[in-house]
């Protein structure tokens, strides 16, 4: 007979056989992904906090120098309540919880920033933020390799500079703005010489990194003022300076107020084929009456600068082929003002509601009448029908008895001869 080869398992230096240690190291390799996709994961969670010049590296709390209260729990939230005191920086990410209304105040430099993480600004009260002094480049809420995150809040942002800065700053990183009240003064009171930006609202993607530069309205009601010499100042900016993406401003659903003196709004890329582009959704251009969204192409922006490729809010031919002039006027086709206000969907008209047809009213079916004169039988006359009865003193009864007499003698008479013929 033919010998029958058979296939021994591979077995491990343990004894089992290696199929069934495969399995159970993948079984294994699995149950621990589930685990980490299911752990709270903090990135980037901040690493110290400083509050009014004090450092603080775990957990801590205290009183504003003015009043209120902060709480930092050692890792990303620090709680706001009703707190009046000077500036709070982070090293990662920082959430700001608001209780109350606070009101952050700083000279010469930012009220509450960021470095390396997002600054997300929340909560159910509100905050005020103030900074004065002679800055540049840098604004009174800022993230510095991050978003600015404000979300569901009310806040109110004033800058003063003697050169240029910004109101709410996001660099290399975007600025969000969602269920939300804000309202942004940024003013420069230097010569147009002193600076080169001054905005608002400003987000940029500069330096090394590849990253930011978007500003996203989502819900909410903003306003926003830049003031000072016409130069770069603009209300609203999405900027990209290393040429690495198109940035892009995106006002969603959201009632909008921006004012510059070079232009409400602006979103610019700095190379042409990553063009900087402006959204607008279920909001419209209220004011200035005709104002759209334009391309801008200016191939020598303050004889200083890259091009700029992107788009703004105008009013006149399209391109906008400047931004301002040799003498550092701006372009009057840029609109400097600009309101938006959210899409009213129109109710829609009812349709007239038909009268119903009334339904005919039916005949009334007769009901069938008695007839009592039906099978009427002839009236046989009664004696007393023909002749009156007597009645009492009636002058005339001897000749009435008289007569019925006769008639009965002769009806007798009749039945007896009918009688006489029959037995015969």
């Amino acid at each position: 007979m033919p010998r029958k080869h058979t296939t021994m398992p591979v077995h491990d230096t343990e004894g089992a056989p290696m199929s069934t240690r495969i399995r159970k190291l993948a079984s294994s390799a699995a149950a621990l992904l589930i685990a980490i996709s299911f752990m709270p994961i903090r990135a980037f969670a901040a690493s110290n906090v400083n509050v009014e010049g004090t450092d603080y590296s775990v957990a801590a709390n205290g009183n504003g120098s003015n009043g209120g209260t902060w709480v930092w729990d050692g890792v990303d939230l620090m709680s706001l309540d009703s707190y009046d005191g000077g500036a709070i920086r982070a090293v990662g990410d920082l959430i700001v919880d608001l209780k109350g209304n606070n009101t952050v105040s700083n000279t010469g430099g930012s009220t509450i920033s960021v470095d390396s993480g997002d600054l997300t600004i929340t909560g159910d009260g509100s905050l005020t933020a103030t900074t004065t002094g002679d800055m540049d480049r840098t604004g009174t809420i800022v993230a510095n390799g991050g978003d600015v995150n404000i979300t569901d809040t009310t806040v109110t942002v004033d800058t003063t500079t003697t050169r240029g800065a910004y109101g709410v700053a996001a660099f290399n990183g975007d600025v969000n703005i969602t269920g939300s009240n804000v309202s942004i003064t940024s003013t420069s009171t230097g010569a147009a010489s002193n600076f080169v930006w001054n905005s608002g609202i400003m987000a940029d993607c500069y330096g090394s990194s590849t990253i930011g530069g978007n500003v996203t309205i989502t819900d909410s009601t903003v306003d926003v003022t830049a003031t000072g010499a016409p130069r770069l100042n603009f209300g609203i900016v999405a900027s990209n300076e290393n040429s690495t993406a198109s940035p892009e401003l995106s006002i969603t659903n959201s009632d909008v107020t921006a004012s510059g003196p070079t232009g409400a709004m602006a979103s610019f890329g700095w190379a042409e084929n990553l063009d900087g582009t402006i959204t607008v959704t279920d909001s419209t251009i209220t004011s200035p009456v005709g104002a759209t969204v334009h391309d801008v192409s200016d191939l020598n922006v303050l004889n200083f600068q890259a091009t700029f490729y992107g788009q703004t809010i105008g009013t006149g031919s399209d391109p906008i082929t400047y931004i301002v002039d040799e003498s550092g006027n701006p372009n009057p086709a840029i609109a400097a003002s600009v309101t938006m206000k959210v899409t009213s969907t129109p109710e829609p008209t009812p349709e007239p509601t038909p009268e119903p047809t009334p339904e005919p009213t039916p005949e009334p079916t007769p009901e069938p009448t008695s007839d009592t004169s039906t099978a009427v039988k002839p009236a046989v006359a009664s004696v007393s029908s023909i002749v009156g009865l007597p009645k009492t003193g009636d002058c005339q009864s001897q000749q009435t008895l008289a007569i019925l007499v006769v008639v009965a003698a002769s009806g007798a008479a009749l039945v007896l001869a009918s009688r006489m013929r029959m037995s015969q």
